[in-house]
Formats: C-alpha cells, sequence, structure tokens
C-alpha cells in the first residue's frame, strides 16, 4: 500500500499486478447500481456533503479526469485498477471523489460452476482489496473509513445473495482476505475491513448453520 505526500492513497497489490476480470465478484458478476445515499458531517459539524455510493456506473473519462488530478500533484497511481474496469464508487455532491477495487470468488462461483465441492473441504473464499484511493481534500474527514464501510457490506451481502439459497456440503467455510499494503494508513484500512467482515459474515454463519474461518493474508 502506497501513501502519497500530496494526497490520500491506499493501494493495495503491487503495479505489476493484472486485472483480470472486468467485474468485481466473480459470485454475483459485473454489477451496475447506486447504492447508500447519505448525509456525511464533519466532525466539529460544520461541514456537510451530499453522499453517495455506486458500483460500476462512473464512466472512464471520468475515472480518468479524477486519476489526473493525483497525476498532476505528483502522485501516481496504476490506473489499469480503475480505467475499463468495475469499481466501487465514491461521490460527493455530485462529483466523483473515490474508487475502489476489489474481488471477491471461490468455490461455486460464476467463473467456476463445474468445481464439485467436498463434503470434507471448506467452503473457499478468497476476497482481494487492490487499490483505494479519496480525493485529497477529503482526507482526515471519514471518507475513507466510509468507503471501508460500504465494501464491508458489499462483500457480506453478495456473499449471502450468492450462499444463501444454495445447499453448503462443506463443513465450514474458509475465506481469505488478501492485501499487501506499505502504509500504516493502509494497515488501518485492512483492520478495519476485517474486524466488519467478522461482525456481519456471523450472519451467514447463522442463517446457513456452518461456521466460516477469516484469514488475514496480508503485510508489508
Amino acid at each position: 500500500m502506497e501513501e502519497q505526500s500530496k494526497g490520500q492513497v491506499i493501494q493495495l497489490f503491487g503495479d505489476n499486478e493484472l486485472v483480470e476480470h472486468i467485474h468485481q465478484d466473480n459470485f454475483l458478476g459485473p454489477q451496475k447500481t447506486f447504492l447508500s445515499p447519505y448525509l456525511h458531517w464533519s466532525l466539529d459539524g460544520e461541514e456537510k456533503w451530499a453522499v453517495h455510493f455506486s458500483l460500476g456506473t462512473a464512466s472512464t473519462e471520468s475515472k480518468r479526469a479524477l486519476l489526473q488530478e493525483f497525476f498532476a500533484a505528483g502522485n501516481t497511481l496504476n490506473e489499469a485498477y480503475f480505467l475499463d474496469v468495475e469499481n466501487l464508487e465514491l461521490w460527493v455532491d455530485g462529483a466523483l471523489a473515490g474508487l475502489c477495487r476489489y474481488e471477491v470468488g471461490g468455490d461455486g462461483d460464476l467463473d467456476d460452476d463445474a468445481h464439485a465441492l467436498s463434503s470434507a473441504a471448506p467452503y473457499r473464499i478468497g476476497i482481494e482489496v487492490q487499490a483505494v484511493f479519496v480525493h485529497p481534500k477529503y482526507k482526515s474527514k471519514g471518507f475513507g473509513s466510509a468507503l471501508c464501510h460500504q465494501l464491508s457490506d458489499l462483500i457480506a451481502c453478495g456473499l449471502l445473495s450468492r450462499i444463501l439459497p444454495q445447499p453448503v456440503p462443506s463443513p465450514f467455510f474458509q475465506i481469505t482476505l488478501a492485501s499487501d499494503f506499505e502504509s500504516a494508513e493502509g494497515e488501518r484500512f485492512f483492520d478495519e475491513l476485517s474486524a466488519l467482515l467478522h461482525m456481519k459474515l456471523g450472519v451467514l454463519e447463522k442463517a446457513k448453520g456452518v461456521p466460516f474461518e477469516l484469514i488475514e493474508d496480508a503485510g508489508y
């Protein structure tokens, strides 16, 4: 993970990592939707912003324009995580203000329907958070945490939507949350996401009657 001095940039996984799928969730496939509008207040209560999230709705041109603001200020990002691929998108007062690239997949996903689950093996799910950034002018205003909460909701709801209607022959869910970061900022984002998933995946455990194990595969 990489934090730039002139902006708030959270980058997970190296610049040479290829983005293999246009969509982010192999369980649900491509998505295009608006999510969760709300009013975001500053800690002192003096400022407020109209915020909403979306998935896969921002145009390549709008994402490129946002990235160019980072490049012009001397920041570097691997644009392959954002251009011509699906992202979780943060909008502030109607303007694109942040992007997140992640992938969820595993046993029985849409790209691997032929995979036969063993009654003795765990039901394996992989979650990769690859790159996240928020516009520099919104640094230290809680938008990164808001993006993290929205990401945890998307992951948990996606797993419930895909797994809840079908039988699970495996004895437990084995869920791996992976990231490779290079800053304390990235570590905090990862820790918050892990804590949120521990709480929200408890719903999946109770609904299916199958326990889960969340494995953290992260470090500097």
